[in-house]
Protein backbone atom coordinates (compact mmCIF):
# COMPACT_ATOMS: atom_id res chain seq x y z
CA UNK A 1 0.00 0.00 0.00
CA UNK A 2 1.45 3.61 -1.20
CA UNK A 3 1.79 6.40 1.37
CA UNK A 4 -1.93 8.54 1.66
CA UNK A 5 -1.84 12.45 1.81
CA UNK A 6 -4.49 14.45 1.71
CA UNK A 7 -3.44 17.99 0.40
CA UNK A 8 -4.52 20.80 -1.47
CA UNK A 9 -3.66 20.80 -5.30
CA UNK A 10 -4.07 24.20 -7.42
CA UNK A 11 -6.92 24.96 -4.68
CA UNK A 12 -8.58 21.39 -4.90
CA UNK A 13 -8.33 19.07 -2.30
CA UNK A 14 -6.20 16.31 -3.16
CA UNK A 15 -6.19 12.45 -1.80
CA UNK A 16 -2.51 11.10 -3.22
CA UNK A 17 -1.30 7.51 -2.68
CA UNK A 18 2.88 8.22 -3.67
CA UNK A 19 2.69 11.31 -4.48
CA UNK A 20 0.57 10.65 -7.30
CA UNK A 21 -3.29 12.51 -7.36
CA UNK A 22 -5.55 9.99 -7.47
CA UNK A 23 -9.31 12.06 -6.36
CA UNK A 24 -10.11 15.21 -5.86
CA UNK A 25 -13.04 16.79 -4.24
CA UNK A 26 -15.21 18.55 -5.41
CA UNK A 27 -14.71 16.36 -8.23
CA UNK A 28 -13.51 18.06 -11.31
CA UNK A 29 -14.17 17.09 -14.72
CA UNK A 30 -10.35 16.56 -16.50
CA UNK A 31 -9.57 13.10 -17.29
CA UNK A 32 -12.25 11.48 -14.85
CA UNK A 33 -14.97 12.41 -17.00
CA UNK A 34 -13.56 10.19 -20.10
CA UNK A 35 -14.26 7.44 -17.78
CA UNK A 36 -18.35 7.94 -17.89
CA UNK A 37 -20.20 6.00 -20.91
CA UNK A 38 -22.13 8.07 -23.53
CA UNK A 39 -25.34 5.89 -21.89
CA UNK A 40 -27.48 5.96 -19.19
CA UNK A 41 -26.66 3.00 -16.94
CA UNK A 42 -28.62 1.51 -14.58
CA UNK A 43 -26.07 -0.45 -12.22
CA UNK A 44 -22.25 0.63 -12.51
CA UNK A 45 -19.34 -1.13 -10.60
CA UNK A 46 -16.17 0.77 -9.71
CA UNK A 47 -13.37 -1.03 -9.14
CA UNK A 48 -11.41 1.31 -7.45
CA UNK A 49 -13.26 3.69 -5.62
CA UNK A 50 -10.11 6.11 -3.96
CA UNK A 51 -11.66 9.32 -3.00
CA UNK A 52 -14.59 8.54 -5.10
CA UNK A 53 -14.44 11.03 -7.74
CA UNK A 54 -15.23 8.67 -10.50
CA UNK A 55 -18.60 8.10 -8.28
CA UNK A 56 -19.57 11.05 -7.80
CA UNK A 57 -19.60 12.09 -11.55
CA UNK A 58 -21.50 9.22 -12.35
CA UNK A 59 -24.60 10.08 -9.82
CA UNK A 60 -23.58 13.60 -11.04
CA UNK A 61 -24.46 12.76 -15.05
CA UNK A 62 -26.74 10.09 -13.85
CA UNK A 63 -28.20 10.59 -10.92
CA UNK A 64 -30.71 7.30 -10.40
CA UNK A 65 -27.68 4.81 -11.24
CA UNK A 66 -26.84 2.47 -8.61
CA UNK A 67 -23.50 2.00 -7.96
CA UNK A 68 -21.51 -0.68 -6.44
CA UNK A 69 -17.84 0.35 -4.72
CA UNK A 70 -15.09 -1.90 -4.53
CA UNK A 71 -11.47 -0.99 -3.01
CA UNK A 72 -8.78 -3.07 -1.38
CA UNK A 73 -7.54 0.17 0.81
CA UNK A 74 -9.30 0.50 3.89
CA UNK A 75 -7.27 3.13 5.26
CA UNK A 76 -7.44 5.00 1.45
CA UNK A 77 -12.04 4.56 2.05
CA UNK A 78 -11.57 6.15 5.54
CA UNK A 79 -9.16 8.67 4.52
CA UNK A 80 -11.50 9.36 1.67
CA UNK A 81 -14.91 9.94 4.23
CA UNK A 82 -13.29 11.77 6.43
CA UNK A 83 -11.29 14.44 4.16
CA UNK A 84 -12.84 13.76 0.92
CA UNK A 85 -16.81 13.70 2.07
CA UNK A 86 -17.27 9.94 0.57
CA UNK A 87 -19.47 9.07 3.60
CA UNK A 88 -21.98 11.22 1.27
CA UNK A 89 -21.66 9.29 -2.12
CA UNK A 90 -24.82 6.48 -2.55
CA UNK A 91 -23.49 3.32 -3.34
CA UNK A 92 -22.71 0.24 -2.03
CA UNK A 93 -19.22 -0.23 -0.78
CA UNK A 94 -16.63 -3.23 -0.26
CA UNK A 95 -13.64 -3.16 0.93
CA UNK A 96 -12.30 -6.28 -0.58
CA UNK A 97 -9.41 -6.59 -3.32
CA UNK A 98 -11.14 -6.01 -6.89
CA UNK A 99 -9.84 -9.43 -8.33
CA UNK A 100 -11.14 -11.63 -6.13
CA UNK A 101 -15.00 -9.89 -6.38
CA UNK A 102 -15.01 -10.00 -9.66
CA UNK A 103 -14.24 -13.79 -9.54
CA UNK A 104 -16.71 -14.08 -7.11
CA UNK A 105 -19.83 -11.97 -8.10
CA UNK A 106 -23.11 -12.92 -9.45
CA UNK A 107 -24.70 -9.41 -10.34
CA UNK A 108 -25.04 -7.54 -13.24
CA UNK A 109 -23.97 -4.32 -14.12
CA UNK A 110 -24.48 -2.63 -17.48
CA UNK A 111 -21.07 -0.37 -16.92
CA UNK A 112 -17.68 -1.30 -15.28
CA UNK A 113 -15.50 0.83 -14.39
CA UNK A 114 -11.97 -0.29 -13.74
CA UNK A 115 -9.54 2.40 -11.81
CA UNK A 116 -6.86 0.23 -9.93
CA UNK A 117 -3.94 3.13 -9.91
CA UNK A 118 -2.26 2.76 -6.55
CA UNK A 119 -0.01 5.79 -6.83
CA UNK A 120 2.37 5.09 -9.58
CA UNK A 121 1.55 1.36 -9.43
CA UNK A 122 -0.82 -0.25 -11.88
CA UNK A 123 -1.48 -4.51 -11.63
CA UNK A 124 -1.01 -5.10 -15.26
CA UNK A 125 -3.05 -8.41 -14.51
CA UNK A 126 -6.34 -6.28 -15.46
CA UNK A 127 -5.59 -7.32 -18.70
CA UNK A 128 -5.04 -10.97 -17.73
CA UNK A 129 -8.18 -13.04 -20.21
CA UNK A 130 -9.29 -14.98 -16.40
CA UNK A 131 -10.26 -11.23 -15.23
CA UNK A 132 -11.56 -9.69 -18.72
CA UNK A 133 -13.35 -12.97 -19.05
CA UNK A 134 -14.90 -12.59 -15.95
CA UNK A 135 -15.78 -8.91 -16.37
CA UNK A 136 -17.35 -9.67 -19.66
CA UNK A 137 -19.72 -12.28 -17.58
CA UNK A 138 -20.92 -9.47 -15.21
CA UNK A 139 -21.62 -7.12 -18.07
CA UNK A 140 -25.66 -6.83 -19.52
CA UNK A 141 -26.31 -7.41 -22.93
CA UNK A 142 -25.35 -3.73 -24.56
CA UNK A 143 -22.88 -3.16 -21.39
CA UNK A 144 -19.59 -1.58 -21.51
CA UNK A 145 -16.39 -1.91 -19.69
CA UNK A 146 -13.82 1.01 -19.24
CA UNK A 147 -10.46 1.12 -18.33
CA UNK A 148 -8.24 3.64 -17.18
CA UNK A 149 -4.55 2.61 -17.62
CA UNK A 150 -1.08 4.20 -17.58
CA UNK A 151 0.23 5.74 -20.58
CA UNK A 152 3.34 3.56 -20.74
CA UNK A 153 4.10 5.85 -24.40
CA UNK A 154 4.01 8.78 -22.49
CA UNK A 155 6.47 7.77 -19.94
CA UNK A 156 9.05 6.38 -22.22
CA UNK A 157 9.22 8.90 -24.14
CA UNK A 158 9.67 11.49 -21.48
CA UNK A 159 12.50 9.35 -20.00
CA UNK A 160 13.75 8.98 -23.88
CA UNK A 161 12.40 11.37 -25.61
CA UNK A 162 14.40 10.98 -28.90
CA UNK A 163 14.08 7.05 -29.09
CA UNK A 164 13.33 4.78 -31.29
CA UNK A 165 9.65 2.97 -31.15
CA UNK A 166 8.89 -0.21 -32.67
CA UNK A 167 5.99 -2.44 -32.27
CA UNK A 168 6.37 -6.00 -32.40
CA UNK A 169 3.33 -8.00 -32.56
CA UNK A 170 1.71 -7.25 -28.69
CA UNK A 171 4.73 -5.33 -27.54
CA UNK A 172 6.44 -1.99 -27.72
CA UNK A 173 10.09 -1.74 -28.04
CA UNK A 174 12.26 1.58 -27.07
CA UNK A 175 15.37 2.05 -28.30
CA UNK A 176 17.92 4.68 -27.28
CA UNK A 177 21.22 5.24 -27.17
CA UNK A 178 23.89 8.01 -26.31
CA UNK A 179 25.37 9.77 -29.99
CA UNK A 180 28.85 9.36 -30.15
CA UNK A 181 30.96 12.48 -30.53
Amino acid sequence: MTNITIQRVDGVKSLLLGGLIQSVYPPQKGYWERMLPNFVPEKALVLGVGGGTVCRLLLDKFPDVGITGVDISEATIHAAIEHMNLGEVRMKLHITDAFDFVMTDSNKYDLIIIDLFDGYLFPLRVFANSFIVACKKLLNKGGQLIINTPNIDWAAMAQLPRAKRDVQESNVIYSWGFSKK
